[in-house]
């Protein structure tokens, strides 16, 4: 999503100023390291001007926000908050997956190496919960901010388990359905929905209306996750290079539905290619002609847009008057056809 095309670049741009007042007068390698990943400096430490694209998670929790209280300031603490516990993320999956690049720069444990980096990436975390405990400072109450933190470090420690059971699922041939949307639920779904929550509860909405806003960033997660499964396997250019994760045998939902739903055959011809210790280019084709002779492509288009319309279902309808759900339904629209998922 590029933030010079949208009509939130005033939320961009005080994110932006947000998040740089938090590291106001901190020095050193440790911030040099941080404010690198934040795209604000380049490797020699040369200022970068504009301000880069941010997480759509931010953008959810401002545009939550404002669709109550006309007025999105009100959850810049815990909009950069998330958007610094998604760089905390991002950080240790690049060196969890050996990726050497991100957005066509050099990742941070390939510039200053693994240790540095983790210790980048907890100083992300450490920080991120700074960010968010602000909420006090302003007009939110004490109780709300404990509340908000609690919400966090619960969205932070669901994602971890997703985590967890995807990696686990790279050895695995035995993925139930149910197990897959699980963890999708926890590995992205838990950030969304805690994004979409927080930035609606500094107004102290009522408990029925975060509850709505919370299974629409689950199925939010769900439905841009299957999506990014499908395009995969079945790029929409024949020039995109496949996803590393998919080489080292990770296990998206086409795969799972065969594994799942497909013949004897199919299974068998799958685990055997899933027991190599890496995939090639040329396993992928094969696996590409496998899954085009089972439902699983059909069955994941249906899926995606099954969680989509869900999601819009899911946005409060009634209830708060000040509700501005179309502004909150014309973000979603947007995340779900964004390419930054």
């Amino acid at each position: 999503m590029n933030n010079n095309h949208t009509p939130f670049n005033e939320y961009w741009k005080d994110l932006d100023n947000d998040l740089r007042n938090m590291f106001m007068n901190r020095e050193g390698l440790l911030y040099s390291m941080m404010k690198y990943q934040m795209g604000w400096i380049d490797q020699q430490g040369s200022s970068i001007e504009g301000y880069p694209e941010y997480s759509p998670l931010s953008l959810l929790c401002l545009t939550s926000c404002n669709a109550l209280t006309q007025d999105h300031r009100a959850a810049l603490p815990a909009a950069s908050a998330l958007e610094l516990i998604n760089h905390y993320s991002l950080i240790h999956s690049d060196i969890r997956e050996g990726k050497t690049e991100r957005n066509h720069n050099p990742t941070v444990w390939w510039l200053w190496g693994p240790g540095q980096a983790i210790n980048a990436g907890d100083g992300m975390h450490a920080l991120g919960r700074l960010a968010l405990l602000r909420l006090q400072q302003g007009s939110t109450h004490y109780d709300r901010t404990l509340a908000a933190v609690q919400i966090l470090d619960e969205a932070c420690l669901a994602m971890c388990e997703g985590q967890e059971m995807d990696l686990a699922f790279q050895e695995s041939l035995t993925i139930g359905m149910d197990n897959y949307l699980s963890m999708v639920q926890k590995r992205e779904g838990a950030l969304l929905s805690a994004a979409m929550t927080l930035g609606a509860m500094v107004s102290g909405i009522d408990a029925e209306t975060l509850s709505m806003l919370k299974t629409c960033g689950l199925n939010l997660a769900l439905a841009t996750r299957i999506r990014k499964d499908i395009f995969e396997i079945w790029p929409q250019s024949s020039e995109t290079a496949p996803s590393p994760q998919i080489l080292n045998k990770k296990k998206n939902l086409p795969v799972v539905y065969t594994l799942n739903h497909g013949t004897i055959h199919q299974k068998r011809t799958l685990g055997t290619m899933y027991l190599k210790r890496m995939l090639d280019f040329s396993d992928l084709q094969s696996i590409r002609e496998l899954l085009a002779d089972t439902e699983g492509q059909r069955f994941c288009i249906d899926a995606a847009n099954s969680y989509y319309e869900l999601a819009i279902k899911s946005l409060p309808q009634t209830g708060s008057t000040s509700f501005n759900v179309t502004e909150l339904q014309h973000i979603v629209d947007l995340l779900i056809s964004s390419d930054r998922w």
